[in-house]
């Protein structure tokens, strides 16, 4: 049995700005989640400060991977669909020299 694709092109559009926007609201998240600790480690004393220093590290090195994650996908899907539009105008052309 053959595989069939199926590609559309404002489909590709709408999941970059998918993406897109859900990048920003991960940064948005962590950087309210980095304002709470703050206020958190300057009002308090002790080793809980400290533990949540070590914790926002974390969190900000997975958040990274995540973001880059997300843009890799964003940035491979844009070349996917330049070249689907490439291959398209290619194909229309042949199509129209041999009518």
């Amino acid at each position: 049995m053959a595989a069939t694709y199926r590609f559309s092109p404002n489909g590709a559009l709408d999941t970059i700005d998918e993406l897109t926007f859900v990048t920003a609201k991960l940064r948005e998240s962590l950087d309210a989640l980095t304002g709470q600790v703050n206020l958190f480690i300057t009002a308090n004393e002790g080793s809980a400060p400290t533990s949540y220093a070590e914790a926002q590290t974390l969190w900000n090195q997975g958040h990274q991977e995540m973001d880059n994650s997300l843009r890799f996908g964003s940035d491979r899907l844009r070349q996917i669909l330049d070249e689907y539009v490439i291959g398209d105008r290619r194909g229309a052309q042949v199509f129209g020299r041999s009518i």
